[in-house]
């Protein structure tokens, strides 16, 4: 009958850690949209036994439960695992109310195609079109941990006090100081003082069925 995990996997994620994960966090750890996470939780379809799995894991309940509704919700521990052809990137940070563009994330990593995860990667996700037409809302933006950044380069920064986030591009203001830009031209710039943590190398977008990757390990530019 379809619909009948629904209920468990929301139940588990409103309790995890007994904190509760956010439907967005979890969407983005298992590679699905929060559209259809969201279906499958409110029972308009049941999910496949794969990401039954893998919910069950990133939950961390038994697998059997979350299926079945039968047996304890938590049999074992359970070790982590990912899905197919996809690895764990670390998320730099989470972010306060402001008027950054990164969204808030309560989890530590975030699920990428392997060639997006390194060790010395970073990733944030995008909130908001201050970087159309490179960068998209929900976007999973990758970048290679680095405190410099060249002009041009699009960056992960955060404000001094680590209370905000931002991805933005680095140029060079009318007075010669280094300034955070958006692409979209909409917004205004970001004036020192901030802190870069790393350099765009790819990112990683769920549109429905559709996965898009663009990836250069020397840094993505703008077109």
């Amino acid at each position: 009958m379809a619909g009948e995990s629904g209920p468990r996997i929301k139940a588990a994620r409103e309790a995890f850690r007994g904190v509760g994960m956010d439907q967005k966090a979890l969407a983005a750890r298992l590679g699905v949209s929060s559209s259809r996470l969201s279906n499958w939780e409110n029972g308009k379809h049941e999910p496949p036994q794969s990401f039954l799995d893998l919910a069950a894991a990133a939950l961390e309940v038994a697998p059997r439960w979350l299926s079945t509704g039968e047996g304890s919700r938590t049999e074992a521990k359970l070790t982590p695992t990912f899905p197919a052809g996809l690895s764990a990137v670390k998320v730099y940070g989470t972010v306060s109310a402001g008027n950054g563009n990164a969204r808030p994330f309560d989890e530590d990593e975030v699920y990428v195609p392997n060639e997006l995860a390194r060790s010395d990667y970073g990733a944030l996700i995008v909130d908001g079109d201050s970087m159309n037409p490179l960068l998209f809302n929900s976007d999973v933006a990758v970048f290679k941990d680095s405190r410099e950044g060249r002009v041009g380069q699009i960056v992960a920064a955060c404000m001094e006090d680590g209370s905000e986030w931002v991805v933005k591009q680095l140029q060079r203001g009318g007075d010669g100081r280094l300034v955070l830009a958006s692409l979209n031209q909409g917004y205004g710039d970001i004036a020192p003082p901030f802190e870069i943590h790393g350099y765009l190398v790819g990112y990683y977008r769920v549109e429905g069925p559709e996965r898009t990757i663009r990836y250069n390990p020397y840094g993505l530019k703008a077109r």
